[in-house]
């Protein structure tokens, strides 16, 4: 008999165990001829299954046979199998609650270190435990947290790219909306704009057209400031100061005795009466004393014109249709200005007439800010007030013409808005020909 030290598995030590409680069934030559057939059975599976008879494996192996045994080492080989599978059985449990309680040990450290109701964190967490080389966990505990964890992961990444494309959509669909409708704001502004134009022009050639009756007939009307005069008389007008109007302004003076003199910008279209009245009146009328947006050129209500003030402020709207300061614009060339630097000012009593010294562009000033207000200047009586202007003219014109002015010289300024700035205002200098 072998000794129980040359023994090394179970089957061999379950084997020894059944020779020693059966030893007298193993006399009996035809048990003893069919026990060794059963071990030689025995031998030839595990030979040919190369399987290590240690390992559950050999419950599947073995069961296939369990019918082909005959004697007393079936019953040997199944009661240590059954006791051994038990134990494997029980070791595996031990295992596998060891290693849930070591993915549950890990699972609560991430939620420790992670945020795991934070979507980054998770997003994170995901890619970092992909990246490791090997299993992070062992049991199905920690293999559903994985697969919750890459789920979430999932659907936070498809509904970050579905906001990423409605967003997209919305955008575009916006801009594009955007763009018609700017279109369409910009085809009604131009056909608004179109149109006050149109008005506009037709009211100036109207008021054109009735400067030019007046100056060829006098009203049949009689007027309060004046009598019609008999044939062969001059017509004789009588200003407020008593001074004598040139005669070609004596008919438009007697329509409107406000008209203070005649504004004409040479080589261009500016060519109007020049009216002094109440406030801002004409700011919104014309010579007509019609209210109309184009408004009339005018000056402020404290200008002296007998004598004439030696600095006076002319202002008229800018108007998109080129009408009444709308030109002025076109003094921002300097070539416009070399081939138009004249221009005639006339006033009730004197025809007077100025070359243009400076084009300013410049802007009303805030109550409290520092600097020269031309628009308030009425006339100027010390050098210092002249010194005043020419630092104006210096440091706010558009191109230096080379004109450089002298203490005394009489001054005209044609004023109008300019909307490069807030409340800008484009000047042109210009100083009366001796």
């Amino acid at each position: 008999m072998p000794s129980k030290d040359c023994l090394d598995s179970w089957l061999g030590i379950a084997f020894l165990k059944s020779v020693q409680d059966r030893g007298t069934d193993y006399e009996k030559s035809n048990y003893r001829y069919l026990m060794i057939k059963d071990l030689e059975c025995l031998k030839s599976l595990v030979k040919d299954t190369n399987s290590d008879c240690d390992q559950p494996m050999v419950k599947k192996i073995f069961s296939k046979e369990k019918n082909t045994l005959q004697t007393w080492v079936e019953t040997a080989f199944w009661e240590y199998y059954e006791q051994e599978k038990k134990a494997i059985e029980r070791k595996a449990i031990l295992q596998e609650k060891e290693n849930q309680q070591a993915d549950i040990i890990i699972i609560q450290k991430l939620g420790e270190k992670f945020n795991l109701n934070n979507q980054k964190h998770v997003d994170f967490l995901y890619d970092y435990l992909l990246g490791l080389n090997k299993e992070c966990f062992t049991t199905w505990i920690g293999k559903n947290f994985l697969k919750e964890l890459s789920a979430r992961t999932s659907k936070a990444k498809a509904k970050r790219r579905k906001e990423k494309f409605w967003r997209a959509c919305f955008l575009f669909f916006f801009f594009v909306f955007a763009i018609l409708l700017e279109n369409k704001i910009i085809s009604f502004v131009k056909d608004d704009q179109n149109k006050i134009i149109m008005e506009l022009a037709a009211s100036n050639r109207e008021l054109s057209e009735r400067i030019q009756d007046a100056m060829i007939q006098l009203p049949k009307e009689e007027d309060a400031m004046m009598q019609s005069p008999k044939e062969g008389e001059d017509i004789a007008v009588e200003p407020k100061d008593n001074n004598t109007i040139l005669e070609k302004y004596q008919k438009l003076y007697a329509i409107n005795n406000e008209m203070v003199g005649w504004i004409e910008v040479l080589g261009t279209d500016i060519n109007y009466p020049v009216m002094q009245g109440e406030s801002e009146y004409y700011l919104t009328h014309g010579y007509d004393r019609v209210e109309q947006k184009a408004g009339a050129i005018f000056v402020d209500e404290k200008v002296n014109f007998n004598p004439n003030d030696n600095f006076i402020v002319l202002y008229g709207h800018n108007m998109k249709d080129g009408s009444m300061f709308g030109q002025l614009d076109n003094y921002l060339d300097q070539k416009y200005f070399n081939e138009h630097p004249e221009f005639q000012f006339d006033t009730l009593y004197e025809e007077q007439l100025y070359e243009i010294v400076a084009v300013l562009q410049t802007k009303i000033l805030y109550t409290n800010e520092e600097g020269f207000r031309f628009y308030q200047t009425y006339h100027y009586q010390d050098e210092d007030t002249f010194n005043d202007i020419k630092k104006l003219i210096q440091e706010e014109q558009v191109y230096d013409t080379g004109i450089q002015l002298e203490y005394g010289d009489s001054l005209v300024l044609l004023s109008t808005c300019e909307y490069s700035v807030e409340n800008g205002r484009l000047v042109v200098v210009g100083r009366k020909k001796q």
